[in-house]
């Protein structure tokens, strides 16, 4: 796994320049990501698949199993936190291959969906997850919550109902 973090944190950090919003990471995201991964890699049903060529990694993959709301059909499901493959190996097939060995290995742990998501703007990562047998299901959508700096002076009172002036709907507030 040694080998393999390099290259994930290399990858987390392309996805942080598409999306900085959704994907921006902490300065120490490293230590964070290594005291995460133990505690996780404690249920067996995580995955981790390393795929090599030529003596090195060429590719790997991480999926947890997550529990759903107990409203659903199906109480767990995987999820693929991050996948990535060697520029090098792209288009030879290594990405469906993992994608395939997680989903066997899921299937025999009696998980019946495995999920995955793609940046919006990432063409080819929504590519490869349809090859692989995914379909789209849902789309995430972000709010920043980040309150927006702002020239005005007095502008920094802020309270907990929403105006819905001239809108035609009633006001929100939190309770």
């Amino acid at each position: 796994m040694q080998s393999v973090l390099p290259l994930l944190f290399r990858q987390m950090q392309e996805r942080a320049a598409v999306d900085p919003g959704f994907f921006a990471l902490r300065r120490d995201a490293a230590a964070r990501f290594q005291k995460w991964l133990g505690p996780a890699m404690e249920d067996p049903r995580h995955i981790v698949v390393v795929a090599e060529a030529d003596g090195g990694v060429v590719g790997y993959m991480i999926a947890t199993v997550e529990q759903d709301l107990p409203i659903y059909v199906h109480d767990e499901f995987a999820v693929v936190r991050i996948m990535w493959v060697d520029p090098a190996f792209r288009g030879k097939g290594v990405a469906g291959q993992m994608l395939d060995l997680a989903a066997r290995e899921c299937g025999h742990f009696g998980l019946r969906q495995l999920r995955a998501s793609a940046a919006v703007s990432r063409e080819i990562e929504k590519h490869v997850l349809k090859k692989a047998g995914f379909r789209a299901a849902g789309i995430t959508f972000l709010r920043d919550l980040r309150p927006k700096r702002s020239n005005a002076a007095g502008s920094g009172d802020r309270s907990d109902t929403a105006s819905a002036a001239g809108s035609g709907a009633p006001a929100a507030e939190s309770k």
